[in-house]
């Protein structure tokens, strides 16, 4: 399960509040993620969504 992160330390990576994921989620935004009895987010998809959401300036 080592590939698999809680919202807590994906909201600690990309320094957001939990709660913001939590409200992304309802929203059906943000990075996927799978929910298995618990809310995960796989790291290669979490890495994937980072890169295609950066700010071009």
């Amino acid at each position: 399960m080592s590939n698999f992160l809680t919202p807590l330390q994906v909201s600690t990576m990309i320094n957001i509040k939990p709660q913001t994921l939590a409200v992304w989620r309802c929203r059906r935004k943000g990075p996927p993620y799978i929910n298995v009895g618990r809310v995960l987010y796989k790291l290669e998809d979490l890495l994937e969504w980072i890169d295609n959401n950066k700010v071009k300036l």
